[in-house]
């Protein structure tokens, strides 16, 4: 049965430059007892997907994402 506790967050905020959408990923967490089960991944891939459908909804096919994130979360974010 599914919880309705919340074990993530994952913060977006939007901008534009030169008429490029532009997407920045922060509050990026996951509770520590929920770590290591792939729920990380699923919300960062979940985000991806919204930001390509936000960007295609404004007619736009090429978008800007970054992440500003701990060195040592470097591997995490490039898979």
């Amino acid at each position: 049965m599914p919880s309705l506790l919340p074990i993530g967050t994952i913060r977006v905020s939007r901008t534009s430059s030169g008429g490029v959408p532009c997407y920045s990923m922060s509050r990026f967490a996951i509770l520590k007892d929920y770590r290591q089960h792939g729920f990380g991944r699923e919300l960062v891939q979940t985000l991806h997907e919204w930001v390509i459908a936000d960007s295609q909804s404004r007619g736009k096919q090429i978008a800007t994402v970054s992440c500003h994130s701990l060195v040592t979360l470097k591997s995490f974010y490039a898979r």
